[in-house]
C-alpha cells in the first residue's frame, strides 16, 4: 500500500506558502479502529505528485482512510491540497 500526494496545479509559484507541509494517514477498520499508516513530509523541490510507502506493519483491511494535514509552508488561513490517492490490494 502507498499513499500519492500532488499538492499542486499549474501554478503552484503563487501558491507556495500554502502547499502542504506535513500530513498523517490512517487505516480506518470495520470496527471504527483507526491505525496511523505514516507520517509524511512532502518535498517542495521534489516531482509534482509524490508517493509514500505505508510505514507500519499491520495487516489489517481497512474500509475506509483518512488524512489529517499537519501544516503548511506558512499560510495561516488555508492549505491547498490537490489530489490524494491510496494504492493497494482490493480485497473481496
Amino acid at each position: 500500500m502507498c499513499v500519492c500526494v500532488r499538492a499542486f496545479g499549474n501554478m503552484f509559484e503563487i501558491f507556495i506558502s500554502s502547499c502542504i507541509s506535513r500530513l498523517f494517514s490512517q487505516g480506518v477498520t470495520q470496527d471504527g479502529l483507526q491505525v496511523l499508516l505514516g507520517q509524511y513530509s512532502y518535498d517542495l523541490t521534489g516531482p509534482t505528485v509524490q508517493t509514500y510507502p505505508k510505514q507500519t506493519a499491520d495487516e489489517n483491511t481497512y474500509s475506509r482512510f483518512k488524512f489529517s494535514i499537519v501544516n503548511n509552508y506558512g499560510d495561516d488561513e488555508h492549505t491547498c491540497i490537490y489530489r490524494v490517492r491510496i494504492h493497494g490490494d482490493v480485497l473481496p
